[in-house]
């Protein structure tokens, strides 16, 4: 049975309510069986405007699941996108004090790059003409969660819960003229929880760069009728490594090879 607009817009409101109060519910997914990614993104796109309307700023996308490497952990096959706003995105300066995770479902941690956009891209695809409306690159945590306990749920459901975003912790923006294209392909980053490493990735990771993985987005924007990026925003381009529950009282950190990008490190609590 096909899903309405009126089932759309009470899964919408649910969701909404559920990422409010930092409360879990069932999978979307398990409840329509007509629920896939099309109606999760109608979801996403009601969401959304009930954000705006209630007062949030955009800051700019999310990808995720661009890691492969995570989508038999997560019983996913494709990435996704999702809008990120400015109440979830953070300095890394600004949080001297740690980062509480107080508010989050079950929430994981993933080193990314996070790329802003003096310049709309449009749609195009060559990692070059992208990267050239580019004015700053970051080292970034973004803290994931999931709304469906056990992160037990279907690619369609993760589409509609912002794409599991949580927050957002930017490192020291680096200008893009100082980074050269391939540099952000070869590039060797490794994840350490209270001084010990616990995984190593890099840009490759990531549909083979960040640069190639804002390609797919623009691609996804392009093809599904969603809103292309403006100048301002920006994007986080997944995660460089396997994600990791967090806890409070552990600091986690990256140190990043074969960039001038600085790692970071943050303190949960």
């Amino acid at each position: 049975m096909l899903i309405d607009d009126l089932q759309i817009e009470e899964i919408a409101r649910e969701l909404f309510s559920a990422q409010a109060a930092t409360q879990q519910i069932e999978p979307i997914s398990k409840r329509f069986a007509a629920f896939g990614e099309r109606e999760a993104y109608r979801v996403a796109a009601e969401i959304h405007t009930r954000r705006l309307a209630g007062g949030d700023m955009l800051a700019g996308r999310k990808l995720g699941f661009t890691n492969a490497a995570l989508w038999p952990v997560f019983n996913v096959d494709k990435p996704i996108w999702a809008y990120v706003y400015q109440n979830s995105v953070h300095s890394h300066d600004e949080l001297l004090s740690g980062y509480a995770l107080v508010n989050l479902c079950e929430p994981m941690i993933e080193p990314e790059i996070v790329l802003h956009f003096a310049e709309a891209p449009g749609d195009r695809a060559d990692p070059s003409e992208i990267y050239a409306c580019v004015d700053w690159i970051a080292n970034g945590f973004e803290l994931v969660q999931s709304h469906f306990s056990g992160w037990q749920f279907e690619v369609a459901d993760t589409i509609a819960d912002q794409g599991l975003h949580g927050a957002l912790v930017i490192g020291r923006k680096i200008p893009a003229r100082d980074i050269l294209v391939e540099q952000l392909s070869d590039f060797v980053i490794e994840l350490e929880r209270d001084g010990v490493i616990v995984d190593r990735g890099g840009g490759a990771q990531v549909l083979g760069s960040p640069l190639k993985a804002v390609a797919h987005l623009l691609a996804q924007l392009s093809s599904g009728g969603a809103a292309l990026l403006t100048p301002g925003e920006l994007v986080t381009t997944g995660s460089l490594t396997q994600a990791f529950p967090v806890a409070p009282g552990e600091t986690w950190s990256t140190r990043i090879s074969g960039l001038p990008a600085t790692g970071l490190s943050l303190d949960l609590k």
